[in-house]
């Protein structure tokens, strides 16, 4: 069997992950209006590395890395794929390997998520989940095939950075108009 039938073969046997929603998303409840929570979320996650960006509404966030500022966590210490792996991944949620074949990573962890606000009792709920990817070949004995896989995070990142937003929420200025209103 020449290798390139022998990889195809490997290809079509094996399941190769796909990035898709996460399953698990931390909740966090506002005493804000989502408006607000969402412009502090937009301002809080680049500075961390993160970029983001609505699909269909205002009331979900897209998130990715992109940009140069360095990937960094809530405390402002850079997430490198160590970090990763051994911190922030949930390492049970990616695919189960069989018997005789190993992955051998090519690229860096990617960050991707969402962020969803919903009008809640008194505020705005929150609900935010990232996974990570990242791409490398799959081996079986020596034979090497292109692969992509991902984990879930554990929920500590999210965490993390939802502090960090409640923060920047509690620390604001007020707006102009707030700062307009009479006295009663």
């Amino acid at each position: 069997m020449n290798a390139s039938l022998s990889t195809l073969l490997l290809i079509a046997l094996v399941p190769g992950s796909s990035a898709q929603d996460p399953q698990h998303f931390e909740q966090r409840h506002f005493s804000f209006e989502c408006s607000e929570v969402a412009h502090a979320a937009l301002g809080y996650l680049p500075r961390h590395g993160l970029a983001t960006f609505s699909l269909e509404s205002d009331s979900e966030l897209r998130i990715f890395r992109a940009g140069r500022v360095p990937w960094t966590n809530a405390s402002g210490k850079a997430i490198n794929d160590f970090r990763v792996h051994w911190t922030y991944a949930d390492r049970k949620s990616g695919d189960k390997l069989p018997l005789g074949m190993w992955r051998l990573r090519l690229g860096h962890y990617e960050p991707h998520g969402k962020m969803i606000f919903s009008v809640g009792e008194g505020g705005c709920k929150v609900d935010f989940a990232l996974f990570f990817f990242t791409d490398g070949v799959l081996v079986r004995g020596v034979l090497p095939a292109d692969d992509g896989w991902e984990y879930l995070s554990n929920g500590r990142l999210e965490r993390e950075y939802l502090d960090g937003v409640a923060t920047d929420l509690t620390q604001r200025r007020p707006t102009a108009a707030e700062q307009r209103e009479p006295l009663r």
